[in-house]
């Protein structure tokens, strides 16, 4: 038997033009000091789906490391990257992801030195190519859907969107340290 070695299929970098494009206003600031930066891309959150895999990126953003936040897919078939790179991703890195039929759902945060600060969540629209943001002041770590609603979930408490808008739903104690749930209406 003759076995065959895996194969590496490395993700395509970003580089100066994918951040003028995507986060001109860091690439203003570093003009002339580029050199000084290395660009990091990671697959971060991914999903497969009927021969592709679906991932966002990950970066880290400090100490002379930058990126361009992205998603795209790995055609299993073609053997080939399919990278999204869109505004909406450039400052961000992928936390959580579901693929669904007709859209891409991306958790966004960014991992500065230090703590991750949140970005929220980004639909990307697989026909039209457009992306909606929804501000979601936590880190978004899954993301799930059942029935109608779409599930976020953060370690601040359940995020809920459904046709009615966007809710907080959180746990607490109250003095007798009986569960209580608040729901709290976020946009519609």
């Amino acid at each position: 038997m003759t076995v065959t070695p895996p194969r590496f299929y490395e993700l395509p970098r970003s580089g100066l033009e994918e951040l003028a494009e995507h986060r001109p206003v860091l690439a203003d600031r570093l003009r002339g000091s580029e050199s000084h930066y290395q660009f990091e891309a990671n697959i971060g959150a991914f999903q497969h789906e009927d021969g592709r895999i679906w991932f966002g990126t990950s970066f880290y953003d400090g100490e002379g490391l930058i990126g361009v936040g992205a998603a795209g897919y790995f055609d299993t078939r073609a053997k080939a990257y399919h990278v999204i790179y869109d505004a909406a991703l450039g400052d961000w890195s992928c936390t959580a992801l579901l693929v669904e039929r007709d859209a891409l759902w991306v958790g966004l945060a960014s991992q500065p030195e230090g703590v991750q600060r949140p970005g929220g969540l980004a639909r990307y629209d697989r026909e039209s190519g457009a992306f909606t943001l929804y501000d979601i002041p936590a880190v978004v770590t899954v993301i799930r859907r059942y029935g109608q609603t779409l599930f976020v979930g953060t370690a601040d408490g359940v995020y809920a969107l459904d046709a009615t808008g966007l809710r907080h739903i959180s746990l607490d104690f109250d003095v007798t340290g009986s569960y209580v749930a608040e729901v709290t209406r976020i946009a519609r």
